[in-house]
Formats: structure tokens, sequence, C-alpha cells
């Protein structure tokens, strides 16, 4: 987290989404430490550039962290430095009885939707743990500005919190927090593309995974009824046709570097299919554009604007093959048998408390140049013949007969 002062009154829509919005308030006076409500403290990254694109940089101006921390509550460390999360708030505050410690989560747990997924089913987790143990806890989450569509309602659906913002927040408002968790450089965070996922936001929660059972480490899903009906009746169809399979492909992520080239998903399809018991449904761009005929059943339109409806639909699925997405993380809370495919980071992120996985990860992957790097940048397109090259190893047929026999003697 960073902080920052805008110097001139500006209000910034970002195109095609009406609440991503930053807010700047007029200095009131030249002096050199700014009131409190006009010091801006968020992913600094993120809106900052947007304030430079279309404003100009001359209205930015940075605040050294030294010059409030005096002002900042509590910053949580991570379990891993020693104390755990109540053990640093009873040394800040005393033990309370009577009401919650309040905790301002910067960033949410993260932009995209499986980043929120796993940290709201997290603190939701710690919420009723730490209950039982006599200390309470109340999360609000500031998501940053470019946070994905539908984190809104994972967090509402899973860890209702009792503030849920956009954008970055004042110092003012910062000041009423007992303490906060800073995930605005989650990448950079000790342990995030090597760690079970699960593990690794108990311990930036400042809980020490040992203390959580393992069958409670797995994101918490809230189906609800209604889309499930609905999914139900136009998968009722296929039953009636004769289809025993229903296998949902999600063959692409957020980034290249964790997508199946189109060579392979080609390939893979051919075989899934050989199975006339098979029906495939998908969501996904790149098997509309692949889908000659009706074996492919695309539900993108009915899951596009709901989160409801895409868990609704995988959980109606016999079995998933999908890339290390959101997919992925909602068939873990969902215990689906699922063929994952792991590009950039170990399975164990995933497997270590999911034995319905059956994980295959990119030959050579831990050589090539974004292993443990969550995105792709600027040097993708030399990079893209040599993952293309590793998915074309893969034996598709083997891995597949594995996969379908998983559990036979």
């Amino acid at each position: 987290m960073q902080q920052y002062v805008v110097l001139k009154d500006c209000r910034l829509m970002i195109q095609g989404s009406e609440y991503r919005r930053i807010k700047a308030l007029v200095s009131e006076s030249n002096a050199l430490f700014p009131c409190i409500k006009q010091i801006y403290c968020g992913n600094v990254f993120w809106e900052t550039r947007l304030i430079r694109e279309h404003l100009g940089s001359d209205l930015l101006e940075f605040v050294p962290t030294e010059s409030i921390s005096h002002l900042l509550p509590l910053m949580i460390k991570p379990s891993h430095q020693g104390l755990e999360l109540e053990e640093q708030l009873e040394r800040a505050w005393g033990v309370r009885f009577d009401k919650p410690y309040r905790i301002v989560l910067m960033n949410g747990t993260g932009t995209m939707l499986g980043d929120s997924l796993f940290g709201a089913s997290v603190a939701r987790a710690l919420i009723d743990h730490l209950k039982a143990k006599g200390v309470h806890l109340e999360f609000d989450v500031a998501l940053a500005v470019n946070a994905a569509r539908g984190s809104e309602l994972i967090w509402q659906r899973l860890a209702p919190p009792g503030q849920l913002r956009r954008g970055a927040q004042t110092l003012e408002q910062l000041c009423q927090y007992d303490a906060m968790i800073d995930f605005c450089q989650l990448l950079k965070l000790k342990g995030y593309a090597t760690e079970q996922r699960f593990d690794f936001y108990l311990d930036h929660f400042g809980v020490s995974p040992a203390r959580l059972a393992s069958h409670l480490k797995k994101p918490r899903l809230a189906v609800r009824n209604a889309a499930l009906v609905e999914v139900g009746e136009r998968l009722e169809m296929l039953r009636h046709q004769g289809t025993k399979r229903l296998t949902f492909l999600q063959p692409d992520a957020s980034t290249p570097v964790r997508s199946m080239p189109p060579g392979f998903l080609s390939a893979l399809v051919e075989r899934l299919l050989k199975d006339p018991s098979r029906r495939i449904v998908a969501t996904s761009a790149m098997l509309r554009a692949l889908n000659s005929d009706t074996s492919i059943i695309d539900f993108h339109e009915l899951t596009k604007d709901s989160i409801d409806h895409y868990v609704a639909l995988l959980a109606h699925m016999t079995e998933l093959i999908s890339v290390d997405t959101l997919a992925l993380n909602i068939a873990c809370g969902l215990k689906k048998p699922t063929l994952g495919f792991f590009s950039q980071s170990e399975p164990d992120i995933l497997s270590k408390y999911w034995p319905e996985l059956f994980p295959v990860v990119l030959p050579g992957a831990e050589t090539l140049p974004f292993w443990h790097r969550h995105k792709a940048d600027d040097s993708w397109p030399q990079a893209e013949p040599l993952y293309r090259s590793a998915w074309l190893e893969l034996d598709i047929d083997q891995i597949v007969s594995q996969w379908e026999h998983r559990g036979e003697p």
C-alpha cells in the first residue's frame, strides 16, 4: 500500500464500469502535511496510473509512509513472523469482550475472482474459528478499482463485510479501524505462487495454517437454489438424450501463460468426444470458435453476468477439466473430480487438501520463463513458442485414459 494526494478537484469514471471511480479532493492549503481527508491509501499502481493517463501526472503528490505511520491502524503481520492474529490485536488494543476488532482488507484479497473466493472463505473460517475462542472480528473490504466484476457478490455471499467499497481509502477512513491487512502487492507476497492457497491466506491473515483442520481448507460456496434449478432444467434435455457424463471444459485463463493453445485444445476435444455418452459443457470463447456442431453445449449467455449461475453450472457437472483459473478453484470447493493443467506453479497450491484433483504439470514448466510468475508481460511473444511446444509434448490420450480410470485397481 502507498499513499498519495490529488491536488486538483476531479472525478474520474473508468469507461465501461459505473462503479470504477476515483474521487479526488482539492487541497485546501499548501501545507506540507495535507488534511487526512485528502490522503489516499491504496493500490497505487492502478489508481495513479489511471489518473496519469486521463488527467495528467501533475495532479499527484506522493506521501512518505513514515510521515503518516503514526496515524495508520495496526498493520497485521503474517503468522510466520511470530505472532498470531489475536495476539497482535490484544497487544495493541487489549482483550475485548464487548465489541469486535474492526479490520480492513486493503485491495480485498486480490483483484481476481479466484483470489476473492479463497480470501472470503478464509475470512469466514476465521470469524467462526476465533468466535468460538471469544475473539470477535469484523472485516471491511476495500477492493481495488480494477477488481474483477463479481468480486462484491463473492464477499457478500461468503463473508458479508461490514462495509464493501472500491477504490483508494482516505487516511481519515483508515483511522476508524483497529487494524489493516495489506494485499495491494498480492503477487509479491511470500508464498503466493508456492504455498497451498488457503494456507497462504491464513498466514497473511496472521493465523498459523496448522490451527485449522484440513477439511476446512477449501473454498466455501453458497450455491443458490434458484440458479441450481434453472441450470438443471436446461441440462435435463441432455440426460434424456442418453448423456451420462457432463464434462465442463475451461481451456483459458486471464493470462495466456495459463491457457491451452488452440492446437492442444482441438486435440483434447476430439479425444473427449470419442466417448459417445459424454457431452462437453463450456462458457469459453475458445470453445465457441471450435464448435462446428452440437457436441459442445455453450452456457456463456446464462453465466456471463451471474457468478451464481456459473457455480450452479459447475455443481451439476459430472467432472471438470480446467487450467489454473476460477473454474478450478470452484471445483475444489465442490469437491468435483477434476483434471487440472498447471503451467506456472506446483499443483500443491490446490491439490494438497483436494484428493479429487488429477494434476498435470506442463513438461519442463519449472524451466520456462513464467514459472512462479502469475501473469504474462511484454516478453510473452518470445516465450509463447516455448509454451506451445511444451503443451504439445503432453500425451493427451494417455492423460485422459489415466484420469478416466482413476481409482481403479
